[in-house]
């Protein structure tokens, strides 16, 4: 992953050492099961929502004794002065806890923030909005003042910052991995794509994520939320139509051959299928009890509709003939 953050410059003589040691530090990612990711400095990575409560995350720090020693020389700073301190925030509600504090002459290669499946603190627990990784060199002590050089105690002497955000296949449905287990227990193909199993009524439900499991490839699945690319965007918008479209199959499916009740019309699953098939339809959209017709009678023509989402053909245009969208 390439590092998109810009270094900061500061008020203060000295300083250009500790960015520079602070732009080599990576945070490590441990999805468990010998799946695990390096981040740059200033990268995002996605994780499963699921997933995410469970992650185990340590901070590498490669940086050699003399160039640590070099830079703290140029700050005109003692090792004593200064602490590396890692924090985490919630990307949604801004709390903030304290992972770790170090003396920067104690910093270690690796340094683990919490273990996967550890218990951890309420920060790392926010699957539906992520949180941040922040990584600081900061003053650890008031000093006596010198002209441009720090002296209050919790100035910033370099920073990083790390973002784990939960994936989402489009419309806020998110994927779990396509194991061998799954595949065995649904008969499916070691190099089927996407999988949709329904765990419960479709029609009675008033969450379609607990009624309704959508299965990704597992290699495809351990590799998307590592890219950043508009390729790997487009796939995402692919999978999640395919989900869709199977999705209107099993709905189809449940509302067999009597006639549409108005409960059925007014289910939340229904009601969040007609929306994505006003998006497809336009100006020319359909009501709610048409688009349920159409649904349970013509559940292909329902799946064609929304596989205009999108704007896929333009993505898919764009990416035939190599030019930007």
């Amino acid at each position: 992953m390439m590092s998109s953050e810009t270094p900061i410059i500061r008020n203060f003589k000295g300083l250009g050492g500790f960015e520079a040691l602070i732009r080599q530090s990576g945070l490590i990612v441990n999805q468990g099961y010998g799946n695990s990711a390096t981040l740059e400095v200033g990268d995002t990575i996605t994780i499963p929502a699921v997933e995410l409560r469970g992650l185990g995350m340590s901070i590498e720090v490669p940086w050699s004794d003399s160039e640590r020693d070099k830079a703290i020389l140029e700050s005109g700073l003692t090792a004593e002065d200064i602490d590396l301190v890692v924090i985490a925030e919630s990307g949604f509600l801004k709390n903030r806890d304290v992972l770790k504090v170090i003396n920067i002459s104690n910093v270690q290669k690796l340094e683990i923030l919490v273990g996967y499946m550890k218990i951890r603190d309420d920060v790392l627990l926010d699957k539906r909005h992520g949180f941040n990784i922040h990584l600081f060199l900061a003053l650890n002590k008031q000093i006596p003042h010198i002209p441009l050089r720090p002296r209050r105690m919790g100035t910033i002497l370099a920073q990083a910052e790390f973002a784990i955000r939960p994936t989402k296949l489009g419309n806020g449905l998110r994927p779990k991995p396509l194991t061998e287990e799954i595949i065995s227990q649904y008969g499916l193909s070691k190099t089927s794509v996407v999988f949709v199993a329904q765990e419960t009524s479709l029609l009675e439900t008033d969450a379609i994520d607990e009624a309704v499991s959508i299965y990704l490839n597992e290699e495809l699945f351990n590799s998307l939320g590592q890219l950043r690319s508009p390729e790997a965007k487009l796939l995402q918008t692919v999978f999640a139509i395919d989900a869709l479209k199977q999705i209107i199959y099993l709905v189809s499916k449940e509302l067999g051959k009597e006639q549409i009740r108005q409960t059925d019309i007014d289910s939340t699953i229904v009601t969040f299928l007609h929306q994505q098939l006003v998006a497809a339809q336009g100006k020319n959209a359909a009501t709610k009890a048409e688009n349920a017709k159409m649904i349970k009678d013509e559940p292909n023509q329902a799946a064609a509709l929304v596989s205009s989402l999108k704007t896929q053909k333009a993505s898919f245009m764009a990416l035939i003939s190599g030019e930007e969208e």
